[in-house]
């Protein structure tokens, strides 16, 4: 009898240890709310220390979302910390994350002009066409800014240089209308086709003459007539 109750005993011991077990391990897989915000706070304020021992004691933090939606690669990069950026990139950071309608970090890189970063991001493999929740790519950012050195490293890498945005809209109508001569002459140095049509009705020489630059229209205008694609 008692050898029996012994036997039953220890069962439930072994029973209750194997739950604490798969208890234990579940808490440890789902990151605490509150460790990511430690976490989050001091990837924003670039605090190393924090970062190296929170990553190297729970990896899931680089892919975990901070209350507003963003992963601690584009809160380095939109606090401009190089030094953090590179940090997570080497412990493995996705260089591509982003929760849905938020700006991918390539995007982040260049909207703020971070050369560097964008080197970092090119360096691990980035996706170049990839677009944000409007469809427009880091060329396409590059261009609006008129930042002609964040184009040619972009165009370097592989960029597309007629990678549309809605409105079958091209970098070079872009930068036509905005007058940038310097640009335009970038982007037709590597290739960009001239006589494309936009939906609204017009090529890069018409964006540009319509906007008054009638120079830079001279210069876009083809010899022969547009075809639309």
């Amino acid at each position: 009898m008692l050898l029996r109750q012994f036997r039953i005993w220890r069962c439930s011991r072994v029973a209750t240890s194997l739950l604490l077990v798969l208890y234990c391990g579940r808490a440890f897989a789902s990151t605490d709310p509150v460790v990511i915000g430690r976490f989050m706070s001091a990837v924003a304020q670039g605090q190393q220390r924090t970062i190296r021992q929170d990553v190297r004691a729970r990896p899931q933090l680089l892919s975990d979302l901070s209350r507003t939606g963003k992963t601690a690669l584009q809160l380095a990069i939109e606090n401009r910390h190089l030094v953090t950026v590179r940090a997570l990139l080497k412990f493995g950071a996705d260089p591509d994350q982003s929760a849905q309608g938020k700006l991918r970090p390539i995007h982040l890189a260049v909207i703020s002009s971070q050369l560097h970063v964008l080197h970092l991001l090119l360096r691990e493999g980035v996706t170049l066409e990839a677009r944000d929740a409007h469809g427009t790519t880091a060329l396409m950012y590059a261009v609006r800014q008129d930042n002609e050195l964040l184009a040619k490293t972009l165009l370097r890498a592989g960029a597309r240089v007629d990678g549309l945005v809605p409105g079958n809209w091209s970098p070079l109508m872009q930068a036509a209308l905005q007058g940038s001569q310097g640009m335009v002459s970038l982007l037709l140095q590597y290739g960009a086709f001239r006589e494309r049509i936009s939906v609204y009705g017009m090529t890069a020489a018409q964006a540009a003459e319509k906007k008054g630059f009638q120079k830079l229209a001279r210069l876009l205008r083809p010899d022969q007539g547009a075809v639309r694609e």
